[in-house]
C-alpha cells in the first residue's frame, strides 16, 4: 500500500471518529456501512465522487454521511450545498433547481432505499 493511500485513510478516520464513536446508532451504522459497500473509497474528508451513469459527459456526483442525518449527495463539494436522500432538486449555486442525470438519481434512490430500512428513531 502506498504511502498515499495510507496518509488518505488515516486522515479520513480521523476526520471522522463520530462514526465509530459509540454514540452512533445502530441505524446509522447500518446506513453508512450499506452505502459504504455501494459508494467505494471516500477521500480524506470522508466524501465520495461517484458517476453512476458511466457516460463521459456526466459529472460525479459527491456523497457523504452525516451521523444522525444520513446519506448527503451534492453536485460540487461545497459545505452548504448538500442535500438528502429526499430530494433530487439542486437548492443551491450553480446547479440550483437542475436535477441530476437519470442514472445518478436512480443512485440517490438507493441510498434512500438504505435509509427506508434503517430508519433513525
Amino acid at each position: 500500500m502506498s504511502d498515499d493511500v495510507v496518509e488518505t485513510v488515516v486522515k479520513w478516520f480521523s476526520n471522522n471518529m463520530e462514526l465509530f464513536g459509540s454514540g452512533m446508532t445502530k441505524a446509522d451504522q447500518d446506513r453508512f456501512w450499506w452505502g459504504d459497500n455501494i459508494l467505494g473509497y471516500p477521500d480524506g474528508d470522508g466524501i465520495y465522487a461517484k458517476d453512476a451513469t458511466g457516460k463521459d459527459n456526466v459529472t460525479d456526483l459527491y456523497y457523504y454521511y452525516s451521523s444522525g442525518k444520513g446519506w448527503l449527495w451534492s453536485p460540487d463539494k461545497y459545505k452548504d450545498n448538500w442535500m438528502t436522500t429526499r430530494t433530487l432538486t439542486v437548492r443551491n449555486r450553480s446547479y440550483k433547481g437542475e436535477k441530476p442525470d437519470i442514472g445518478n438519481q436512480k443512485f440517490i434512490l438507493k441510498l434512500r432505499k438504505i435509509e427506508d430500512q434503517y430508519p433513525l428513531k
